[in-house]
């Protein structure tokens, strides 16, 4: 069948989250250097930025997306930050104060979540060109793996519902990629068939091998050089893509040589 519905993953794919979230470290790292002399703690703080925002990154990167279902994300990631200053000053023999710990936690997220809100960017500047001219003649649907609160937050950020027909974030579903409800439910809400659809991501656990258990048309793995693997070695032939790009760009070669005519037949599609 033809091709009528294109999934795209959002982080890491179409935007440099990662990159943004470097910058936030950093602009954390200035902050604990302008309040280093205000306290004992934040001066020990400031000489063991590296390990508290080491403590933090790896308690972040192991919160599981049900944590946020329990609580929001705000309050999670305050607690984090607390957890790894005080463990910071343990580490190193300092008086903690409780108070002060978390006053400092809250500062601390504020600036991180900020920061890296404020630097969220598109990978490549000629993204959003491309899913205008793809949405002309294909359904588009942003399918991300996430918090609900933190993901749509991206969302509005970036303006995305603009080119998007749809959005499906996984933290307001039962299921994470790869699980295959999510990808049928992008499906249905397409009004299009697994063999009409396509999945383009940057992981070859969640996208491609999610797209393929759910039997959709084509799994595109965006293969940057920070994430490229041998995805052939790869045992499991549900984790190897279909197609392999190394641009955003190089999706217009597949889709646009023939595009589906059919889908927007009827529609005026402006970004």
């Amino acid at each position: 069948m033809a091709i009528k519905a294109i999934f795209f993953d959002m982080d890491e794919t179409l935007i440099g989250t990662s990159l943004a979230t470097n910058v936030a470290y950093q602009h954390t790292k200035e902050h604990l250097h302008e309040k280093n002399t205000s306290s004992l703690m934040m001066c020990t703080l400031y000489k063991h930025a590296d390990k508290l925002i080491e403590t933090f990154s790896h308690s972040l990167n192991s919160i599981k997306n049900e944590e946020y279902k329990l609580q929001s994300p705000r309050d999670i990631r305050i607690k984090l930050w607390d957890s790894a200053i005080k463990r910071v000053l343990i580490e190193n023999n300092a008086t903690i104060s409780f108070d002060e710990s978390l006053k400092s936690a809250e500062d601390l997220y504020k600036i991180w979540h900020d920061t890296r809100l404020n630097n969220l960017k598109m990978l490549e500047p000629t993204s959003l060109e491309v899913l205008c001219k793809l949405r002309k003649h294909y359904k588009l649907l942003l399918l991300t793996n996430g918090s609900s609160v933190v993901q749509w937050e991206k969302i509005k950020t970036l303006n995305f519902e603009k080119y998007f027909d749809y959005v499906l974030v996984s933290g307001d579903e039962p299921y994470d990629k790869p699980h295959p409800s999510i990808f049928q439910k992008a499906c249905s809400i397409c009004h299009c068939l697994p063999d009409e659809c396509t999945m383009v991501g940057d992981t070859i656990e969640t996208d491609i091998k999610g797209a393929n258990d759910a039997k959709l048309a084509m799994s595109i793995y965006y293969e940057r050089d920070c994430n490229k693997i041998e995805v052939d070695h790869y045992d499991d032939p549900s984790c190897i893509p279909s197609h392999r790009i190394n641009s955003i760009s190089d999706l217009l070669k597949i889709f646009m040589s023939k595009p589906n005519i059919e889908v927007r037949a009827s529609e005026t599609i402006t970004c």
